[in-house]
């Protein structure tokens, strides 16, 4: 698990450090973490931070998905990681996979105000539209 969480924060600090918006989202991520401590890093999705460690690891595992797929099983034998957590990183991938949006319509919805999950369904819907699509995708998931 160790692994896999510097993997992840690792891509997420990565890909938030080309915007100086999402240095918001990047404190309150790596914050929220640091206070839940080691034993429940990513918690429940309660607490002050707990929608930025949420959509930050869902956008994480997503991406880290991707891109163990594409550069290390070309075949695809790596699946989705963090589908039994409550952040679900399936979301995602439904949405690019199933109602064709891409990677950088999702990055480009992580903004600083968007910091739970509702939030990142709603400016998917308003820059994108699809609503009946994205609203599906995110309730699949118990997120309504």
């Amino acid at each position: 698990m160790f692994y896999k969480m510097r993997f992840g924060l690792f891509l997420i600090t990565d890909t938030f450090e080309m915007s100086e918006i999402r240095a918001g989202i990047r404190y309150n991520y790596v914050t929220g973490c640091i206070t839940n401590g080691s034993s429940k890093v990513y918690g429940n999705g309660s607490g002050q931070r707990g929608g930025y460690i949420g959509v930050g690891e869902m956008w994480a595992n997503y991406i880290e998905y991707r891109a163990m797929n594409l550069y290390l099983a070309p075949n695809g034998a790596v699946s989705l990681g963090g589908t039994t957590r409550w952040f679900k990183p399936q979301i995602i991938e439904r949405l690019v996979s199933v109602y064709g949006f891409t990677q950088q319509q999702i990055f480009n919805c992580l903004t600083s105000d968007v910091n739970t999950h509702i939030k990142l369904r709603n400016k998917i819907i308003s820059n994108y539209g699809q609503a009946t699509n994205v609203t599906e995708s995110f309730a699949s998931y118990a997120f309504q």
